[in-house]
């Protein structure tokens, strides 16, 4: 893998009265922050989005097709709510790729930008980040080996 962007998903919809948190939708500040955020340029140099099968999540990521339609988005229930650990076998199974879009929830996204960079970044909701490795690079040496290219906290 060459190129990373790390999303947390938009602002959710508090949740009703024996809703399920996996079934929280965005709400008007979000459906805001992700279309303002799907205007970043960088995601037309990616095909694929793997994101959270949580309703929020899946929201965030067709926001950023709407606006780039050649994103191919791919629901991962293994990445609802999924920690560091998880997060680390999704991209050493997705290494091959070229590029890769990751929509995902804190901490784990939090926790997953700390340990390929060595930086801490709070990922408050709808925050984008993207990341470069060296080439060649293989997936057994990402902790820290990745460059920060930008990062896009939602104005909104």
């Amino acid at each position: 893998m060459k190129n990373l962007i790390l999303v947390r998903h938009a602002q959710a919809k508090e949740a009703q009265a024996h809703q399920k948190d996996f079934d929280r939708g965005l709400s008007d500040r979000g459906n805001a922050q992700a279309v303002r955020q799907a205007s970043q340029p960088e995601l037309g140099d990616y095909t694929t989005i793997f994101h959270s099968a949580a309703l929020r999540t899946t929201e965030t990521a067709m926001h950023l097709r709407n606006v780039h339609p050649h994103l191919t988005l791919q629901a991962r229930r293994d990445m609802y709510n999924a920690d560091l650990n998880q997060l680390i076998e999704i991209l050493e199974e997705s290494w091959e790729l070229e590029a890769l879009v990751l929509v995902g929830h804190n901490p784990g996204i939090s926790h997953l930008f700390y340990h390929l960079t060595g930086e801490w970044e709070p990922f408050e909701t709808c925050t984008f980040a993207q990341l470069s490795f060296p080439n060649n690079m293989g997936k057994e040496n990402m902790r820290a080996a990745a460059h920060i290219e930008q990062i896009q906290h939602p104005e909104i």
